[in-house]
């Protein structure tokens, strides 16, 4: 029964400013554990209590950090507790996951220009071989003009509009 209990549960994690907040204290000259009392509150009271207790059985500091690491921090934070103390394993962990974020804001504000200006060319487009082209296929026939060509036309591109929707 204890199986199906533990499965059920929702994985607590360290909250991404509590991690910030650990960082900056340890900074400033502060031990995990006193890092840990000072950011400790009613939502984080009982998985600090977890962390403090596996720490004084005598577990690595990594080891019982990365079972409460956020997901968004673990795999930089893996990397790099490899080499490097703890706190610093951290903090770049930080630094590089809000680094990466922030290029992944910039990318999609560059992208929202070029983006709108495809779609914006496939509506054009649309609206051209729609409205426009039966329109001037119409004046076409009053000058008896062989029309065979410009009709094709019109059906290939129709064509190759409705597959660039398809990728797209």
């Amino acid at each position: 029964m204890d199986l199906f209990t533990k499965k059920a549960q929702k994985k607590i994690y360290i909250s991404k400013l509590d991690c910030e907040a650990i960082v900056s204290l340890m900074n400033n000259g502060f031990t995990f554990i006193d890092s840990c009392n000072l950011i400790e509150n009613n939502q984080n009271k009982n998985m600090f209590k977890t962390i403090k207790s596996k720490l004084e059985i005598g577990e690595e500091i990594s080891k019982v950090f990365l079972e409460f690491c956020p997901l968004e921090y673990k795999s930089y934070f893996i990397s790099f507790i490899k080499f490097l103390p703890f706190k610093n394993s951290l903090s770049l962990a930080i630094s590089i996951y809000n680094e990466s974020k922030n290029q992944r804001k910039i990318y999609l504000k560059k992208m929202v220009y070029p983006l709108l200006m495809l779609i914006c060319t496939i509506v054009g487009i649309y609206v051209f071989i729609l409205i426009a082209f039966p329109v001037l296929i119409s004046l076409m026939k009053e000058f008896n003009n062989d029309l065979n060509h410009i009709i094709k036309i019109q059906k290939i591109s129709y064509i190759l509009l409705n597959i660039l929707f398809v990728f797209i």
